[in-house]
């Protein structure tokens, strides 16, 4: 069956109609929201834990990256001194109060530089 002119050009109208853009923020707020708690969930309350029990110095440059389910909880400090600092404070006992105060087994912390 063939289309006549005045399909076509309705055919042709429909197809090349300008498309309407959500000019919102509502989409990227609720999107970074989901990353935010999903991120949290992940990390098992290590980064509430890290950020109420760790020294000022410690809990101001340090993030949680992420949390392996073996146990192998990744931290990005900001700068070798940050590193240092979340060192020694792991060392001296920091580490006994992360298992205590966190939802996830910690076997180890792995620090890097980001």
């Amino acid at each position: 069956m063939r289309r006549t002119p005045a399909q076509k050009l309705r055919a042709l109208r429909e197809y090349r109609k300008p498309r309407e853009f959500d000019t919102g923020i509502t989409h990227n707020i609720e999107k970074l929201s989901k990353e935010i708690s999903k991120r949290h969930v992940s990390s098992g309350g290590l980064d509430t834990a890290i950020a109420e029990h760790a020294p000022a110095v410690v809990a101001s440059g340090v993030t949680v990256q992420r949390v392996t389910p073996g146990g192998v909880a990744t931290l990005v400090v900001s700068d070798a001194a940050a590193g240092y600092e979340l060192d020694i404070w792991l060392r001296t006992g920091g580490m006994e109060i992360l298992r205590a105060n966190c939802k996830v087994a910690l076997r180890r912390v792995r620090v890097v530089r980001g």
